[in-house]
């Protein structure tokens, strides 16, 4: 049997609770009220230097600050309409927020004090931020804008044929990974020179939202909605792994390189819990009930912390919950 037959036996569907005889590998720690904030909860950043979640409300155009230390929220910082991502730059500690429905991206002091901005980014959305470069990612309209923090300015830019959704970056490597869900294709985009060197296009799978890296072991990891997959590429060829049963309507996947383990979190109300046993063999450790539409998340890999934004929906009330990971 070759190692691909093998992949695909070993995947399972095992939506629902832990392997028999296993601990859950998260547990639920800590809940954080978000009274008020109704509608979407887009995504969310810890700033580890100050102990705070930021999450942006995009249903209530404001960006939500939590405090760790406290588990309750510090503020509610309006502006931003339809904020999207928020990121903190590691070095000068500047938190960045793009949102799409003004397309402005906005850089704040550490005490969220406006600092400067940049205008036209048309339904600005995920960004990231490459510490080589120093510049940050933004996937807005039908492009991907490189620009440089201090201006801020856009420097260069990568025209696409659809509007693009969840990327990755190499941090060792040069090369961006970026989901296109309009066209059911992965681009491979080369950060030194902004060009476009490969396009992987799904077969059966659709709706390829989220996605992370494992970089040290070339691997990437790309959710689809439908169904709901997790496909697992070959970042040295693009060659096509395998796929795993996840949670459905996936909007965040995080690779936890400590204990091996991706993390998607779904509107369906899992969290889905996948081991990588080694770069060909993957399995479900375990489903973790959360509630619907709780599609949003970060993880902190230093503390092993996973946070997920449930909003307001029917009788469930607005909140943060805090997990924790175990071996």
């Amino acid at each position: 049997m070759n190692r691909t037959a093998l992949f695909v036996l070993m995947l399972g569907a095992c939506l629902g609770t832990a392997y028999a005889g296993q601990p859950q590998p998260l547990v639920l720690v800590k809940t954080i009220p978000l009274n008020g904030i109704d509608g979407r909860i887009d995504h969310m950043c810890v700033d580890a230097n100050n102990e705070r979640l930021y999450v942006a409300a995009l249903s209530n155009d404001s960006l939500e600050v939590i405090d760790l230390k406290l588990g309750k929220r510090l503020r509610s910082l309006s502006g931003p309409r339809g904020p999207r991502d928020v990121m903190v730059l590691p070095e000068s500690h500047e938190v960045v927020v793009a949102s799409g429905e003004d397309g402005v991206f906005r850089l704040y002091d550490e005490q969220l004090n406006l600092l400067r901005f940049l205008n036209e980014l048309k339904d600005a959305d995920n960004i990231r931020y490459d510490s080589t470069s120093k510049r940050v990612y933004l996937g807005c309209g039908k492009e991907l804008a490189f620009i440089d923090p201090q201006g801020p300015t856009k420097v260069a830019e990568v025209l696409l044929n659809a509007h693009p959704e969840a990327f990755a970056v190499e941090k060792d490597g040069n090369n961006i990974y970026m989901n296109l869900p309009e066209l059911r294709e992965v681009v491979v985009i080369d950060k030194g020179n902004a060009q476009i060197t490969g396009r992987w296009k799904l077969l059966e799978d659709r709706d390829n939202f989220p996605m992370a890296l494992d970089e040290k072991n070339n691997r990437l990891f790309v959710g689809c909605r439908r169904p709901a997959k997790m496909l697992i590429y070959d970042t040295k060829n693009g060659s096509y792994i395998g796929k795993v049963d996840c949670a459905g309507d996936a909007d965040d996947i995080h690779y936890d390189s400590e204990r091996k383990r991706v993390y998607v979190t779904g509107g369906q109300g899992y969290i889905t819990v996948i081991s990588e046993v080694d770069p060909y063999l993957f399995k479900v450790l375990a489903s973790v009930p959360t509630a619907d539409e709780a599609r949003t998340s970060c993880f902190e890999p230093t503390t092993g912390t996973l946070y997920l934004a449930v909003p307001h929906h029917r009788k469930q009330p607005a909140e943060i919950r805090v997990y924790k990971t175990r071996p």
